[in-house]
Formats: structure tokens, C-alpha cells, sequence
């Protein structure tokens, strides 16, 4: 795998949110859904939609105060739901005195498109939490095969690539 580490400034985000709030007002789109800090009984909706978009696999998605798996802090995690089904979820964690680490994003290929509700939504609800945490930044990690939009959007918004390199992955499972 292509991997790109992105850094997007707290105040880059937050400008973009404020110019996008408008579009989302006026579009009236935004009733029906609705974000919530990830609690335990959303893990296996969350486990489905991560493995549907091929984000985490492998890896056991638990929240802090679990004792296995890795472990994503509820007060930076979030899930958007429409109609009371999970639609878009983001699963963070702080790294450090002013970084907040997004692990992963995913949001239902039904729910994605040119306004892209579901992920305003999601990055409206950790940039108050964040805030309030101190948190200067998001740091995050980008496949280039299967997220090009990602690297794409993180450029236009004046987010810095802090690291590229190739991940190796062997499936032992099927292995001879």
C-alpha cells in the first residue's frame, strides 16, 4: 500500500467548516441526521462499516476502558446516523499535547457525493471536543490507491504531508 501522513491545522479546518455551515443551512439536508460520541453498542455497526470501506482490517475496534483491541477515546470518536442507521463514522484518539490522531473515516457509499453531508458532520462533531482538548492539529494517514480524494482534499486545504512510504502487507491466511 501507497501511504501519505497528513497534518491539517485545527484553524484550516475550522475556516473551511465555517464557509461550509452556510451550504449546509440552506440546503436543509442536515435534519435527518445526526452525530454521537461511539458507544459500545455501535462497535459492530461501526466493525461493518470500516470493513466495508477496507479501513482497520484486522484490527479489533474497541473503546478506552476495554482491555483489548485498539482503543479509540469516545470523547474524539464519532458515528453520524440517519433514519437510525449508522452512516458515517471517524474513530480518533489524542497522540500528544496538541495533536488529535485520526485512526480512520468511512462513510457509506450511499451517503457520499460532490456536498458530502455525512463527513461535514463528522468533522463538525471532533473539532469542538478537539478544541476544547487543546489540540492544534489532525494528524492522519492516507492510502493513495484507495482514498485519492483524501490526498486531494488535504492539499486544498493547506494540510502539510508529513511523511510518505509503501506498507507491505502479506496475507498469511492464505499463504502457501
Amino acid at each position: 500500500r501507497s501511504l501519505e501522513r497528513w497534518s491539517t491545522p485545527l484553524r484550516n479546518l475550522r475556516d473551511r467548516l465555517e464557509r461550509l455551515e452556510s451550504r449546509l443551512a440552506a440546503s436543509g439536508r442536515s435534519g435527518r441526521f445526526r452525530a454521537e460520541n461511539l458507544r459500545p453498542e455501535f462497535l459492530p455497526a461501526v466493525r461493518t462499516l470500516m470493513s466495508d470501506e477496507h479501513l482497520l482490517e484486522g484490527i479489533e475496534i474497541t473503546l478506552f476502558g476495554e482491555k483489548t483491541g485498539r482503543r479509540y477515546d469516545p470523547k474524539f470518536s464519532f458515528g453520524v446516523f440517519s433514519d437510525g442507521k449508522l452512516v458515517g463514522a471517524i474513530l480518533a484518539r489524542r497522540a500528544a499535547h496538541d495533536i488529535v490522531l485520526v485512526d480512520a473515516e468511512a462513510v457509506a457509499r450511499p451517503f457520499r457525493g460532490a456536498f458530502d453531508l455525512v463527513h461535514l458532520l463528522l468533522l463538525r462533531a471532533i473539532l469542538q471536543p478537539s478544541c476544547e482538548f487543546g489540540a492544534q492539529r489532525f494528524v492522519y494517514t492516507v492510502d493513495k490507491n484507495k482514498h485519492a480524494e483524501t490526498g486531494r482534499m488535504a492539499r486544498r486545504s493547506g494540510s502539510q504531508l508529513v511523511r510518505e512510504g509503501v506498507q507491505l502487507v502479506r496475507d498469511l491466511a492464505n499463504d502457501p
